[in-house]
């Protein structure tokens, strides 16, 4: 009784270490603009002992708003774009990238994800990883246009005030 017990142990610790061939990650910096690509990194390490190579499904977008079931899917305001949907030739215990971007294409006022599946071509074994959207991210503000910054916001009422002043000149002078 006891073997048995011990058998099934072990047989249930190496089924779920089965899965456990390589792990993936996604790095990215910075916050997202409107309009402005935002690059991130998908890390693969290939923990088994044998050569691998990995494919990246199609990018799984969510976007709703309001937000929960009764939203509207908005996901095509998320435009995610991959340089390569591969990683060749990872080795044991290597790791490697691929570079991708995400725009904004419109302001994003509640979260969203944007959810990456690999696979393993030798196994067949896929993992996830996730990017978080939402409106802290996009900065909160819409801004579409870089000049739409601080010193822009200056300029413009420093221009204002130069023609307001001119216009009151002239008037007071005739």
């Amino acid at each position: 009784m006891k073997r048995n017990i011990l058998v099934a142990v072990i047989l249930v610790f190496s089924l779920i270490s089965v899965n456990a061939d390589f792990k993936v990650w996604v790095e990215r910096g910075g916050v997202f603009t409107i309009g402005e690509p935002a690059t991130f990194l998908i890390y693969v390490e290939n923990s088994d002992s044998t050569l691998d190579s990995y494919e990246i499904l199609e990018p799984d977008v969510y976007y709703t708003y309001p937000p929960g079931p009764g939203g509207t899917d908005l996901s095509n305001l998320i435009d995610v774009s991959l340089q390569s949907n591969r990683i060749e030739d990872v080795g044991p215990d290597g790791v490697k990238d691929t570079q991708g971007t995400i725009m904004l294409l419109a302001q994003i006022y509640s979260e969203g994800t944007v959810t990456f599946t690999v696979e393993s071509d030798n196994t067949g074994n896929q993992e996830q990883a996730v990017i978080q959207i939402s409106g802290g991210a996009s900065g909160g503000v819409p801004r579409t246009l870089p000049e739409f910054n601080f010193i822009g916001l200056l300029q413009i009422l420093g221009f204002g005030f130069l023609i307001f002043y001119s216009f009151w000149v002239k008037k007071s002078t005739s």
